[in-house]
């Protein structure tokens, strides 16, 4: 997920022509440069193919239509039915390859993610089992950040998948105005503009001392703000989830009484309007940030301030049996309509 989501957040042919000689495996070949068999009767044709059985068809012709497409197959019966069922298996797998999928509990450093970004001596460090966020100290109206993305694998945008990390405040001292915040957000990789961030924050400024927050972008323009949501916990899980069927996103928090939803809204037009689409794909980051408006912060410090086990899973929709039905149906047509065809030379 390259780039900055608004900063850390506290084929030719048809038509008469020709389409070439391109390799369909499996199938032979797909184009006009194999024998031509259009101007021969059925008789001849009948026997140029012999027998639908489990010998080798040969050159199965079909013409289109004047100098239309020409479907040539090599192949048996049996190799054809085999192609069919896993050519029908395979896009379907194929439609949700690229999903969200691992883990990351930082006992170790992985190649699971983008170098970090950092600004002002804001630091992520693996050390002592997590991801630790660190600064020497800032001066007066300053701020520190660090964030990296995960790039192991993009979320789908036609699969369903969720995405979740534990945040914690652990013994943090604060000077007033000082402000702390652990995001995780999820964004629109073809237009990082768009993004969703849910926050852990520690203020010395707030009467509960933490909270948590959502927001909401589209196009870099601020939408939903949850604003500051109290709670006396020192650890948070965070969690995105998106729901493909009916293309919603979600964000929710579980301050130790159970998970609670802060925000869903369609990713579609009337909704958060990213304008995204199938082909397109979601990408997450941790990004950590330490603000003060005036006066100097207390540095942050190995076990202040960290980040641990995140996970991410995905539940690829099985096809619905009707899906399978209306594949083997056609297969069943088409051997029954060959057989009808040439079984009676």
């Amino acid at each position: 997920m390259a780039g900055d989501p608004g900063a850390p957040a506290p084929g030719e042919g048809g038509g008469g022509q020709a389409v070439g000689r391109q390799q369909v495996p499996g199938l032979g070949w797909l184009g006009e440069d194999a024998p031509d068999y259009s101007s021969e009767d059925d008789n001849i044709l009948h026997a140029r193919l012999e027998i639908l059985q489990s010998r080798p068809i040969g050159f199965l012709h079909k013409d289109c239509g004047d100098g239309g497409l020409r479907i040539l197959l090599q192949c048996s019966m049996t190799q054809l039915v085999r192609f069919f069922v896993l050519g029908m298996l395979t896009g379907c797998l194929a439609l949700h390859a690229q999903n969200f999928s691992g883990s990351d509990d930082f006992s170790g450093v992985t190649g699971n993610w983008s170098a970090d970004t950092t600004a002002n001596g804001g630091t992520l460090t693996v050390a002592g089992g997590v991801l630790n966020f660190t600064d020497g100290g800032l001066l007066a109206s300053s701020n520190s950040s660090a964030y990296r993305d995960w790039t192991l694998n993009a979320g789908s945008y036609t699969a369903d998948w969720q995405a979740q990390i534990d945040f914690t405040f652990n013994s943090l001292s604060q000077v007033p105005s000082q402000i702390t915040g652990l995001t995780f957000i999820v964004a629109n990789i073809s237009d990082l503009t768009d993004n969703a961030r849910l926050s852990f924050q520690q203020s010395y400024m707030m009467s509960a001392t933490r909270a948590v927050s959502g927001s909401v972008y589209t196009s870099g323009t601020p939408g939903t703000d949850t604003g500051w949501i109290s709670t006396t916990a020192t650890t948070v899980t965070v969690r995105a989830s998106y729901l493909a069927s009916s293309h919603e996103l979600s964000l929710a928090y579980n301050d130790g009484t159970g998970f609670t939803n802060v925000f869903t809204s369609t990713t579609e037009a009337g909704g958060l309007a990213w304008e995204m689409s199938d082909g397109d794909t979601f990408g997450l980051r941790i990004a950590a940030s330490n603000l003060t408006n005036a006066g100097a912060s207390s540095a942050i410090i190995l076990g202040n301030v960290y980040a641990d086990n995140f996970a991410a899973s995905s539940t690829a929709p099985i096809p619905e049996p009707s899906t399978y039905a209306a594949g083997l149906g056609a297969l069943a047509l088409l051997v029954a309509g060959l057989k009808r065809r040439f079984g009676q030379q």
